[in-house]
């Protein structure tokens, strides 16, 4: 992974649930673990924009994203997210 100064991420794997920043090395530093139950931490919520393609255009690959392959009724999804930042034992 390259350096980015903006770059900052949630991974969730078997092993690791938390934020990633790429600010200062290509590694990324760990800035806070989360969960998803809430033990009175600090709560991060909000909702991931999908882009929704329309029939013809789904599971195949898509080298620019225009007006005329997302679905015209509803032309992003959303998912709503919630989690909660692990206390520190």
């Amino acid at each position: 992974m390259a350096r980015n100064k903006k770059l900052t991420i949630v991974w969730k794997d078997k092993e690791f649930f938390g934020i990633i920043c790429f600010k200062n090395n290509t590694k990324g530093d760990i800035i806070c673990y989360l969960e998803n139950e809430n033990n009175n931490g600090e709560k991060f919520e909000g909702e991931i924009k999908y882009l929704n393609l329309k029939p013809e255009y789904k599971g195949r690959k898509i080298m620019l994203i225009s007006s005329k392959v997302l679905d015209n009724e509803q032309p992003y999804t959303f998912e709503y997210f919630c989690f909660y930042k692990r206390k520190n034992e």
